[in-house]
């Protein structure tokens, strides 16, 4: 194929902690590496929790080498025996088990050896009776966070300069001799403050809530809005008030979300009210922002127009969850928000729906690709609702996600959702210049963007190339996309495989969202844990991102389980937090 060939990766912006992963070998590797460590700020002391999987095992008497990278980590004159912890676990799996530790081997004991300074290493050497069998899995802390022996005082030394550091763990013989080593790599970074700009514009206001018809009964109703900024806002019942003019008040203190419980709202009656907001310099909106709304005449007994009854629901107070009084002034029924999320997915396709992490709905897309699925019964409040595609050969897409703040008896609509395609490859290992064939399905009479690009290289270069849906009239079009790539000219390396649907050709509108997988060229894919950590697909990792991987904590199988070991921990944020871009 005749393509411009270029080649690029996203960079690393910050991490709190660092998760380490193994970048080379010597000997043969070790596997499964990591080095935590409780700060990653310059010059700081800090615990290092360094974990392995044995590759070729260590007889007794062998020794387990850590160097950290040189003149650049310090270890303190006074590290000894009693900031170490070493415990292993069996293939088997199970615990970790504690082992005692001396400031020399025996029989029973292992050695701890510290070599002090710039240039120094800790060496734990095995007793002469046990050693440690291929596929034993080792923990040793270095630092204060020891606690199996006696108290640990001392910690190792944080370079001052931010950077990338290695930390190096080997095996060997009693000899000396190399059994297996690796590298981890720990990114020092500054710490990170906060500051606030004064700004000359207004506060900007957005998701006035509620608005349309209401249903009847609801006298005491929660009105709210947000702005793009700290502020605080007032309302008036009459146009062209001005704000310092304004009686009353969302709240006391600056926000960004604004509420307030109005009671005396009578059926059959339309209400408008209009806000305007002054943010923390003073600056003031000069307009009106109306929130307006109607209640409908509907008989308290109409059970229709309602979610779930409840015995005399009372009014909803600041932080209640609304409701209605006792008839006649109100309802006996508790109005629950409902949510709407509709748009185009491969067709008969299974579209899944999570709310706030937790499945809520699982639909299948029509034969034209459309889909709608609704979400009820939710008590008013934020929510955060993420969809995903399983396509007819059990491949899944990246996450559409999308926060909505609901009011109670409202329906809330997420329309025009063009969901990311999903994606496959015919090899995910090829030689230099062959061929891979990518395939997936996406939304019907789509184009399909693909982007390769290598791992490495310079931001902004990469591999471009398109693929349209199998196309046919409503009904009969499948949404299937193929394309086979031609790989000449592609260096040796991980390439990440990245598509996205082109919303509107004419137009040039993607979608934001992207569905990615790992290539390597003459290797085996490498571990991308920027990737992994993209957990929405957009080529961003921030909040949005943080919010999905917290939203499934403590779950394993699932993509926020990003260095797959099992359990949604704090590992899986040092890695997002590494890779961090905003």
């Amino acid at each position: 194929m005749n393509a411009d060939i270029r080649y690029g990766i996203v960079g690393v912006c910050m991490s709190l902690a660092a998760l380490a992963f193994v970048v080379s070998a010597s000997a043969a590797s070790l596997t499964v590496v990591s080095d935590t460590i409780t700060t990653s700020a310059p010059s700081a002391t800090t615990t290092h929790t360094i974990q392995f999987t044995v590759t070729n095992a260590v007889p007794p008497s062998g020794t387990i080498v850590i160097t950290p990278h040189t003149n650049a980590f310090e270890i303190p004159f006074d590290f000894g025996v009693e900031d170490v912890d070493f415990a292993y676990a069996t293939t088997s799996g199970g615990p970790y088990t504690a082992r005692s530790l001396a400031a020399a081997a025996t029989a029973t004991d292992d050695g701890v050896i510290v070599a002090s300074g710039t240039l120094g290493a800790v060496t734990v050497e095995l007793n002469s009776t046990e050693g440690l069998a291929a596929g034993d899995r080792v923990r040793i802390i270095l630092g204060q966070g020891a606690s199996h022996g006696a108290v640990a005082d001392s910690s190792i030394e944080n370079p001052a300069s931010v950077g990338s550091y290695r930390i190096n763990v080997a095996t060997k013989q009693p000899g000396g001799a190399a059994i297996d080593d690796a590298k981890a790599m720990i990114a020092i970074v500054q710490q990170v403050t906060v500051s606030v700009t004064p700004t000359i514009l207004a506060p900007t206001r957005s998701n006035g809530l509620p608005s349309g018809a209401l249903a009847a009964g609801n006298t005491t109703i929660e009105i709210s809005l947000e702005t793009d900024e700290l502020a605080h806002c007032r309302y008036a019942t009459s146009t062209n008030t001005l704000y310092d003019n304004m009686t009353e008040d969302f709240d006391q203190s600056l926000s960004q979300i604004h509420s307030v419980v109005i009671s005396g709202h009578n059926d059959s009656t339309s209400y408008i009210y209009y806000v305007r907001c002054a943010d923390a310099q003073g600056t003031e909106n000069d307009d009106d922002y109306p929130i307006s709304f109607s209640l409908n005449n509907t008989p308290a007994s109409d059970s229709s127009l309602v979610n779930t009854v409840v015995g005399n629901a009372t009014g909803g107070g600041p932080g209640g969850r609304g409701g209605a009084g006792s008839i006649p002034n109100g309802s006996e029924k508790l109005f629950l928000a409902s949510a709407t999320l509709s748009g185009w997915a491969p067709p008969l396709s299974s579209i899944v729906v999570l709310k706030d992490g937790k499945v809520s709905s699982r639909v299948q897309a029509k034969f034209n690709g459309t889909f709608q699925a609704v979400v009820t019964d939710m008590e008013r409040g934020t929510y955060t609702f993420m969809a995903y595609v399983e396509d007819k050969k059990l491949r899944t897409s990246s996450r559409f996600t999308s926060t909505l703040t609901l009011q109670s008896g409202t329906n809330n609509t997420l329309s025009n959702i063009v969901l990311p395609p999903t994606i496959s490859l015919s090899a995910s290992q090829i030689e230099p210049g062959a061929g891979v064939v990518i395939s997936g399905e996406g939304a019907p009479g789509r184009v399909v963007e693909i982007f390769l690009t290598k791992l490495g290289a310079a931001p902004g270069e990469f591999l471009k190339v398109t693929a349209t849906s199998s196309l046919g009239v409503p009904g009969s079009a499948d949404g299937e996309w193929s394309v086979p790539v031609d790989t000449t000219g592609l260096v040796k390396g991980t390439y990440r495989v990245r598509a996205r649907i082109l919303v509107d050709a004419s137009l040039q509108e993607s979608s934001s969202n992207f569905t990615s997988i790992s290539l390597g060229i003459g290797e085996s894919p490498a571990p991308d844990f920027s990737l992994l950590s993209d957990l929405n697909g957009d080529t961003k990792v921030n909040l949005i991102d943080f919010s999905i991987l917290l939203s499934a904590w403590g779950q394993g199988d699932v993509p926020a389980d990003i260095n797959s070991d099992g359990t949604v921990n704090l590992s899986d944020v040092s890695i997002l937090l590494f890779n961090w871009t905003g």
